[in-house]
């Protein structure tokens, strides 16, 4: 897989994620980048743009994270496989923010409350739990 990225851009990444220097192109990188590629059904080009806006991305474990917050939106807030991706793409933080700690508390809290979180705004996550509470 060849993402193209230029100078400016990789200095960007390091900025965003410091700590991407340190994980291994081998052991962390390619096949993080060609899970997201398969699993989202993305083109080089997606791949390149997610990592680009949410470099965080990659020093999330594909089994541990990754894996289960997919899971979790396909079966539980019921998105398909299309839907998923597209969500991912305009909005991946829905990829960072914690399946435990955030993501299920908050779809269980508008369940609750008749909503479905796939009907909500995606940056939704991204609230903080007082503007949360105020939506």
């Amino acid at each position: 897989m060849m993402l193209n990225i230029h100078f400016y851009q990789i200095v960007r990444v390091i900025t965003l994620f410091p700590q991407v220097i340190w994980l291994s192109f081998e052991k962390n990188l390619a096949p993080k980048t060609e899970f997201l590629r398969t699993s989202l059904n993305l083109s080089d080009e997606e791949v390149r743009r997610l990592m680009l806006t949410m470099p965080q991305v990659l020093g999330l474990s594909m089994e541990k994270n990754l894996m289960p917050k997919m899971s979790y939106y396909i079966e539980v807030v019921q998105y398909d496989e299309e839907e998923l991706r597209e969500n991912i793409l305009a909005q991946p933080s829905l990829l960072v923010h914690s399946l435990e700690k955030r993501i299920k508390p908050r779809v269980e809290k508008l369940a609750r409350m008749n909503f479905q979180f796939r009907y909500c705004p995606m940056h939704i996550l991204g609230f903080t739990d007082i503007a949360f509470e105020k939506w």
